[in-house]
């Protein structure tokens, strides 16, 4: 070493050739050190290929490094594998990896590269230099490979907390407005009949106030259960008579309502349920409110594999291609979304004075079974 500690020429064209004569042998090396550090890539022939890549790459930097005079990597290189994937969206899958594991195999590189090129040094009065500038080169190149694998799996985590800010705001925006909306909604069209009867009807106009009563009564269960993210206390274990309350505090007058439950609900998780009831209100209530309809039929069929259900009116109907007869859309967009979550299907048909069907599909066995506690936070 000069006396400023930087290496001379000489060496560090030497350490350069060192390193190159040695590439096969710690490459041999490291690939039987990573079998041996972790089962699962000993098992994935990608993965250690891929890792095996990345330390030629490795090699292939510190060599050119060495012999530019250079003793650390320049920073900007090549992207690693594990580099890639940072910028996905949330709905790509990606898992990223660990920096726990980046630094085991980084260890186990190291070593590998030590003690290949420890056995081709020969003996003379600066294989101490040489050897500790190798050791320098590799520990500077696999330094910046580190910081790029915590930089990599910190911006992956960041994206990760990002995505599950939307989630859980797509959550809140679905029980605003499913479950307070609803009622609130149905709380304001009584008074308006109210309105309509006191007059007229006295009696027919107490009824509607003793309705907007419970539906503001229901809004506010809903907001304390949505504002301290809790599980509602009362969760659904009747569909039927779930969905017969939620028709007495509707407005059904004009209106031939049938409801049919078929199948043996008691082995459908609650959860389920309770998502499934808020996909068919929500239909019920849109039918009610913009269909101007006469009949409104209500099918419900449970197997043990399976639950099927169905909303459809002979009202006016819409174009399926234009906007839902949801102001903001908010309504179908959320009873799709809940559906998804079930791992089930939400299927709306209609044409213009033909009336709305929809219809709801979810597994009970498999992933919306395993995935009932889930769908419920």
């Amino acid at each position: 070493m000069a006396q400023d500690g930087r290496p001379s020429l000489r060496q560090a064209t030497s350490a350069a050739r060192l390193v190159e004569s040695a590439r096969e042998q710690i490459l041999g090396t490291y690939a039987e050190r990573l079998t041996c550090l972790n089962d699962d890539t000993a098992g994935d022939s990608a993965r250690l290929r891929q890792s095996l890549a990345n330390a030629g790459q490795l090699l292939s930097e510190v060599v050119s490094n060495l012999r530019g005079g250079l003793v650390a990597a320049e920073p900007g290189g090549p992207r690693t594998a594990r580099d890639a994937g940072a910028s996905q969206s949330c709905e790509e899958e990606h898992q990223e990896e660990h920096p726990k594991e980046s630094i085991q195999e980084a260890s186990a590189f190291f070593q590998a590269a030590l003690a290949s090129t420890a056995l081709l040094i020969e003996p003379g009065p600066d294989w101490i230099d040489l050897y500790l500038l190798v050791a320098l080169a590799l520990e500077e190149s696999l330094t910046l490979r580190m910081h790029e694998s915590v930089s990599s799996y910190t911006g992956f985590l960041l994206k990760q907390f990002r995505c599950a800010q939307v989630t859980e705001r797509r959550r809140i925006a679905r029980d605003l407005h499913d479950r307070i909306g609803n009622s609130v909604s149905v709380a304001h069209r009584q008074l308006e009949l109210y309105d309509l009867y006191r007059t007229s009807q006295p009696s027919k106009a107490d009824a509607k106030v003793e309705a907007a009563q419970r539906a503001i009564a229901e809004s506010m269960r809903n907001l304390r259960v949505v504002a301290s993210d809790l599980h509602p206390r009362d969760q659904v274990k009747n569909l039927e008579k779930a969905l017969r309350t939620a028709l007495r505090g509707a407005n059904t007058d004009g209106v031939d309502v049938t409801l049919t439950v078929r199948g043996e609900e008691s082995g459908v998780p609650c959860t389920v349920l309770d998502q499934t009831l808020l996909i068919l209100r929500e239909a019920v209530i849109n039918a009610l409110r913009h269909a101007s309809a006469t009949t409104l039929t209500i099918e419900i069929d449970v197997t043990p594999d399976e639950l099927r259900a169905s909303v459809a009116d002979d009202g006016r109907g819409f174009d399926p291609g234009r906007a839902p007869a949801d102001r903001h859309g908010v309504g179908l967009k959320s009873m799709v979304e809940r559906a998804e979550l079930l791992h089930g299907t939400l299927c709306v048909s209609s044409r213009i004075g033909a009336g709305t069907r929809v219809v709801l599909w979810a597994p009970l066995k498999g992933p919306a079974d395993a995935d009932a506690d889930a769908v419920a936070e």
